[in-house]
């Protein structure tokens, strides 16, 4: 019984070749789409998650304007690590710069 169901599924198949191809192209496009989406959020959500006090990591940026529309940026002065260390002794443990290859 079941090798006649795959007869027919087969036959239904064959006849409607454009449709089969479009709907496989679809399903193939959303899953793909899916599994992208879900492991960039996984990457996203597991940022600093190998460190054990991840939870107190902090990245200072610097917020400022140009020709009127806000710019964030991730650079700062040197001697601002050792400042922010010097103002809030209470909350700051240690400070550390990190400079990028360029």
């Amino acid at each position: 019984m079941l090798v006649h169901y795959f007869k027919v599924i087969i036959r239904y198949l064959t006849r409607t070749l454009f449709f089969t191809g479009l709907n496989m192209a679809g399903l193939s496009i959303g899953l793909a789409s899916c599994i992208v989406i879900f492991l960039f959020i996984q990457n996203e959500l597991s940022y600093d998650k190998f460190q054990r006090d991840g939870d107190k990591i902090y990245r200072v940026i610097r917020r400022s304007q140009i020709n009127g529309m806000p710019y964030n940026i991730g650079i700062t002065a040197a001697p601002f690590a050792q400042t922010l260390q010097e103002d809030f002794p209470e909350r700051i443990q240690s400070v550390t710069r990190a400079f990028g290859l360029q």
